[in-house]
């Protein structure tokens, strides 16, 4: 599997010098988010629609960013962590993938088969909506500040995905 980069959030924030795109030069792969200093982002991302976004990265051709926010998507997730695998590419036809979301130390996660089980999603256009797709409620954010994923206010995030084909949906 080909790695896509990593991204660096560290006082609720992007570093700058993890914004350049990253070409993995695969159909696959997989990207990083690595997150210090947990307990900001939940004040840089007051719900409501407020989000990091990862740096840009590039599988299958196309050009994707992570958006992730500590705090949900709007008042009625606001007890979540949310992410999103956002397409950051101009398209004229959809593009099909199959994509998972998991923590560094969920190696399970990593196996292909699982992978390739999950349901495909297609996107459209950058700023359609259908232009990014994720969970809302990735993790219940009490949940996860009890976890071993978080440590000492870090965690990192895998974001694998595969088949990234020109589809129609």
């Amino acid at each position: 599997m080909a790695f896509a980069g990593a991204s660096l959030v560290a006082d609720g924030m992007l570093c700058a010098s993890t914004k350049s795109a990253v070409d993995s030069g695969a159909d696959s792969g997989y990207h990083l988010l690595i997150v210090e200093g947990y307990s900001r982002t939940k004040e840089t991302t007051p719900n409501g629609g407020e989000w990091i976004e990862s740096r840009p990265f590039i599988v299958g051709g196309r050009r994707w960013t992570i958006d992730y926010s500590a705090n949900g998507d709007n008042s009625e997730d606001e007890e979540f962590i949310s992410v999103f695998l956002v397409l950051d590419d101009d398209i004229n036809h959809s593009v099909k993938v199959q994509y998972v979301f998991s923590f560094i130390d969920q190696p399970e996660l990593r196996v292909s088969k699982h992978i390739r089980q999950s349901e495909p999603v297609f996107f459209y256009e950058r700023h359609d909506v259908h232009g990014h797709h994720g969970q809302f409620r990735f993790m219940k954010r009490e949940v996860f500040e009890r976890s071993k994923h978080l440590k000492h206010d870090r965690f990192v995030l895998r974001l694998i995905f595969t088949d990234v084909k020109d589809g129609h949906a």
